[in-house]
Parts: C-alpha cells; structure tokens; sequence
C-alpha cells in the first residue's frame, strides 16, 4: 500500500487520483502517519484494496514514456 503525506505538488495529478480511486492513503501531518500505519495493518482487506486500485490507477499511465518518444521521434521529421 503507499501512503504519503500532503506535500505531492510535483505529483499533483497521480497523487489526487490514487486518492479519489482509494489506491493510496494520504496523510495531512507526521503525526497521523502512525494511526494509518497501525490501520493498515491490522486490515488485510484494507491493504489488498489499496494494492488493488493502485495497480489500477497506474495501469492507466503505462506506456507513457513509449507513447512520448514516439511523439518527440515525429515532431522531429
């Protein structure tokens, strides 16, 4: 499972979907990081659905680095 806490300004968009689609936890301050922790693991079904979604949520992004080099490569004809 990730957890992470409020600062993901450079990660802005992937940070606010894993949320939406409940694939990451996110924390607003250090101090509740430990009660999530302490969530997570004592709530195997909990873990198996974040795993999940995110699997999900990052499925959506894979071949991006592809599909970008093959746009630069015929910008660049």
């Amino acid at each position: 499972p990730v957890l992470f806490g409020p600062h993901m300004e450079n990660f802005a968009n992937l940070a606010r979907a894993l949320v939406e689609k409940r694939g990451a936890v996110q924390v607003a301050e250090a101090g509740a990081l430990e009660p999530a922790i302490r969530e997570l693991l004592m709530n195997e079904a909990m873990r198996r659905t974040l795993v999940t979604n995110a699997e999900a949520v990052l499925s959506e992004h894979r071949g991006a680095t592809e599909r970008s080099a093959r746009l630069v490569h015929e910008l660049a004809r």
